[in-house]
């Protein structure tokens, strides 16, 4: 975009973009007023305004806009700016939010305001060629949208640019090279396997979930969590080929009834429900893996469903194999180095009573295993 592309446009013209990714599902109608509101009411607003009724509306941050069919020949959907249009429109007319005080004190003291009656915009023909730049900016780019937006842009975005006698592989590598990572295709369909698994929590109101909302929901544990294949092939996102032993991936956001309900409701519940502790099944995003590894071995996944911890559950692996395969790796390349250092020491009584503790641990650990051997080739 170059300045020739800049025009000045009648505030009045400008209309806020109602498929903004970062509006929620549930604000409907979206008309003016409402969106208005809801912007308003979330996010530093007033920081907006006061900086915009102090300097001015800065030309060099441009709106972006499009004109819809829809609309009247004269007017234009802001896609990228809304909140700095909002802030203009609060300056100018602050009754559009009556509920707070201080949008009224900023506009009473605002500088200028008559050189925010029209505002420097970028014009595009097409919403459609607008979603690039929304893309290279907000999805890698400077101003990062929240994960939930980034998603639902992607959406928007494979919507325009995906034919539908092509494969939606080639979708998602359209969506990756219009962001500019073209190489990130499996972040493309994590986020959108994702977007399919929150669009079923939506519908089922979270589940019944006490405090789970759109606004709270971590998203990014989300599509992390669905970007496991285990995980995927649980809610029905992916389908495991015994011969190969491989996850064959599925398409939930184009079809969203692969999608197994009751066990998106389990897993909603495991990353996001609390206990009376305040503390989720999950844990924490570092679990995740270790979620993948329970929800992939069949017997610790029912365990999980029995309602064990994901500790306990996790015991059921060959997971917890690998980990003490990695302990005891760990433990002789340590004792390895103190039986070089022991010829250099100066003995003492603490020394001595560590090394006998350790001789007691191995005893201990060497004798456990020998008995799950036996228990094991017995149950054979």
């Amino acid at each position: 975009m170059t300045s020739q592309n800049i025009q000045l446009v009648g505030i009045d013209q400008l209309l806020l973009d109602s498929e903004n990714p970062r509006l929620p599902e549930d604000l409907t109608p979206r008309t003016q007023e409402r969106m208005i509101a809801y912007i308003a009411s979330k996010g530093a607003i007033e920081d907006l305004m006061s900086s915009i009724g102090k300097n001015g509306f800065f030309a060099g941050e441009a709106l972006v806009a499009y004109h819809n069919a829809v609309d009247k020949p004269d007017q234009f959907r802001v896609i990228e700016g809304n909140r700095r249009l909002t802030a203009v429109k609060l300056l100018l007319n602050p009754a559009l939010y009556p509920n707070r005080p201080s949008i009224k004190e900023l506009a009473d003291v605002a500088n200028h305001k008559d050189r925010l009656t029209h505002l420097p915009v970028v014009i595009f023909p097409t919403r459609g060629e607008v979603l690039p730049y929304l893309g290279s900016r907000h999805i890698v780019g400077v101003r990062p949208w929240e994960p939930l937006a980034k998603a639902r842009y992607m959406r928007q975005l494979l919507n325009a640019v995906h034919k539908k006698n092509e494969p939606i592989k080639d979708g998602y590598r359209a969506v990756a090279a219009q962001i500019g990572s073209y190489k990130r295709t499996d972040y493309i369909k994590s986020n959108l396997d994702g977007l399919a698994v929150y669009d079923v929590m939506d519908k089922k109101e979270f589940f019944g979930i006490d405090g789970l909302t759109e606004e709270t929901i971590d998203f990014g544990t989300l599509y992390t969590a669905v970007g496991y294949p285990q995980v995927a092939e649980y809610i029905g996102a992916a389908k495991y080929e015994p011969r190969t032993k491989t996850y064959a991936q599925l398409d939930p956001i184009g079809n969203p009834s692969v999608l197994k309900v009751d066990r998106v409701k389990r897993l909603t519940e495991w990353l996001y429900k609390k206990n009376e502790d305040g503390e989720t099944v999950l844990g924490g995003s570092r679990q995740l893996a270790d979620l993948a590894k329970v929800l992939g071995s069949p017997e610790a996944r029912q365990e999980l469903e029995s309602g064990a911890s994901l500790e306990i559950a996790y015991g059921f692996t060959t997971g917890v194999n690998d980990d003490l395969m990695k302990l005891l790796q760990d433990a002789k390349g340590s004792l390895r180095a103190a039986n070089g250092l022991a010829p250099s020491c100066a003995p003492s009584t603490v020394l001595t009573r560590i090394t006998e503790d350790l001789v007691e641990l191995l005893d201990s650990l060497a004798a456990t295993l020998k008995r799950k051997a036996r228990r094991t080739t017995a149950e054979r």
